[in-house]
């Protein structure tokens, strides 16, 4: 898995992940994820 990143949980999430998530135009809204990689350096 070198050169790989993992995204997980990606939220909000919409029906089980079955409908995309929507706003409107200049609406702010939360984004989370779990996001790694492997090795012993810093993701910034």
């Amino acid at each position: 898995m070198i050169g790989r990143i993992p995204v997980l949980d990606v939220a909000p999430l919409v029906d089980g992940g079955r409908r995309p998530a929507r706003a409107v135009e200049g609406e702010t809204f939360l984004v989370t994820a779990t996001v790694f990689r492997e090795g012993h350096d810093a993701v910034a």
